[in-house]
């Protein structure tokens, strides 16, 4: 299973100015094609791919299913299940591939964030915290930890771990307005939950992969929080760098995220170690990673002019650059938000925003 995007990502120039605080079979049933795109982008002067050899300049996106309803889905498994939650209220997993549907049943007006390759399903609940749907349909309630008044995000490891954004509110001195505190926590079935981080720490978590490893960052600094309770920290690839941070990591331990650098521009970043950073090509102004799946292929953003928004894109595992809007023919109007989520069959969870009526919807495409 790969691993997830913490938090959704604006297609904005502030995505490469700051960290976001934050990813079957082919389908042979849909009927809408997709378009080639451009050549990929080739690695140029400091500017290093992840792998040496040939790209993929015939890259293609093909349109596996559509939500069409406002739901909010952010999360998918290597099936190709997406767990939403209705305008209602109502926290469903939808098939991209058959349509098909199924309730989440003893938890109503619960937002899934997560879910697992076995069915599993994670979210959150407004006053009750944590709360997991079982393979089989039951319910697992982790609730809050102790302290904490409302979760945030949940996101679940194969293994039955949870990584947990909890806060509660707080006032500073008398008479000031309540704040709120943010902590992060590890939350594994036979202990209960663990704090990882925060507040006050200028820390955020962001992802966790099968081993139970989790990415993010610590005051600046690009860190892991391992099971063992150790952590580590992630270099930058030049000299000068000021900032780094994760977004994501696979179950091999690979992680992306970015850098600011010397120059005060953003650069995607792939670590394959916590001392090997690796800038990722872009087309010039920078860029970055947000999720990598088990074969290697990477999503992000990059920015294509001076001055202007971010695009979204995948990077295939030789360090070729993909821009989505060049891959899929969208109806007018219509372009890619934000790519929510990146599986190990290279299918993608986008979110599609139509700019007359302001919706948005999930869609699901394969790369082939």
């Amino acid at each position: 299973m790969p691993s997830r995007i913490g938090v959704a990502v604006a297609i904005t120039a502030l995505t490469l100015l700051t960290p976001t605080a934050a990813a079957a079979a082919q389908d042979t049933n849909s009927s809408a094609t997709a378009s080639v795109s451009g050549p990929a982008a080739q690695p140029s002067a400091g500017q290093a791919g992840t792998q040496d050899g040939p790209t993929w300049p015939q890259l293609r996106a093909r349109v596996v299913g559509t939500l069409e309803e406002d739901g909010v889905a952010r999360a998918m498994n290597k099936h190709g299940d997406v767990p939403f939650r209705t305008e209602q209220g109502d926290p469903l997993v939808w098939n991209a591939a058959t349509g098909k549907r199924r309730a989440l049943e003893g938890a109503p007006n619960a937002n899934p964030t997560d879910i697992a390759d076995d069915g599993r399903v994670v979210g959150v609940r407004a006053g009750q915290g944590v709360v997991l749907w079982n393979a089989d349909g039951t319910l697992t309630t982790p609730g809050l930890p102790d302290g904490e008044t409302a979760a945030g995000m949940a996101r679940l490891g194969e293994d039955g771990t949870l990584l947990v954004t909890a806060s509660h509110q707080f006032i500073g001195w008398p008479g000031g307005h309540p704040r709120v505190a943010t902590s992060y926590y590890r939350w594994r079935p036979e202990s209960g939950y663990k704090r990882l981080a925060g507040p006050g720490d200028g820390s955020y978590t962001s992802a966790i992969n099968d081993e139970g490893l989790v990415v993010g960052w610590r005051s600046d600094t690009g860190t892991a929080w391992r099971p063992d309770g150790t952590e580590a920290t992630y270099a930058g690839s030049v000299p000068g760098t000021t900032r780094t941070w994760l977004h994501g990591v696979n179950d091999s331990g690979v992680a992306v995220g970015g850098e600011i650098r010397p120059d005060g521009t953003a650069a995607a970043i792939r670590w394959d170690a916590p001392n090997t950073p690796r800038r990722l090509t872009d087309e010039g102004l920078g860029g970055e990673a947000l999720d990598i799946n088990e074969r290697g292929w990477i999503t992000g953003t990059v920015r294509a002019t001076a001055g202007g928004g971010s695009l979204p894109v995948v990077w295939d595992p030789h360090g070729g650059t993909h821009r989505l809007d060049r891959m899929l023919e969208l109806p007018e109007g219509s372009s890619v938000q934000s790519i929510d989520a990146l599986n190990d069959h290279n299918q993608l969870l986008l979110r599609i925003r139509d700019a007359a009526s302001r919706r948005t919807t999930a869609m699901v495409v394969q790369l082939v």
